[in-house]
């Protein structure tokens, strides 16, 4: 019997950013905007704005996905960003994708002035698209990940 030595690539979900950080920091807004309410502060159109402002961030801060799916089936790579309705949706053919990189982003400086770098794919006509940026580690884990579930080349520059 024959083993094929071939890495398979799967169907799968890479969650990106957030956690528990996240959300317990969107639940103080969240409990604000009642206390907020059950106070009486909400009895005037400012007041309305701002209880509604901060309902709307702690509710989003709460419950916000970021993330990259792949699905070999339907043959695609979906980045997206969703909370109360969808924010933002990327989609892409895997079979237009020639591979994912980790690069320093050329004209941008963290608040520190460090190097910022981008988990950007790289497509066969050779446009490219940003996935997410931040440090150059955690980029390279997410960038691995997503890479092998594609079935694709990962690599990193300076």
């Amino acid at each position: 019997m024959e083993t094929d030595n071939k890495e398979r690539t799967k169907d799968g979900t890479v969650n990106l950013g957030g956690g528990l950080l996240r959300k317990v920091f969107g639940l103080f807004f969240l409990l604000i905007a009642g206390y907020t309410a059950w106070i009486g502060m909400v009895d005037s159109i400012q007041g309305a704005l701002v209880w509604a402002t901060i309902t709307g961030f702690g509710w989003h801060m709460t419950f916000l996905r970021h993330h990259i799916s792949v699905s070999q089936q339907k043959g695609s790579v979906v980045r997206e960003i969703s909370s109360i309705y969808p924010v933002f949706r990327f989609e892409a053919k895997l079979s237009s994708i020639s591979g994912f990189t980790v690069a320093r982003a050329l004209s941008k400086r963290n608040q520190h002035g460090g190097k910022v770098f981008e988990l950007v794919a790289i497509f066969i006509s050779g446009e490219q698209e940003k996935l997410m940026s931040g440090s150059k580690d955690t980029l390279t884990q997410y960038g691995q990940k997503i890479a092998k579930m594609c079935g694709k080349p990962f690599t990193t520059s300076n």
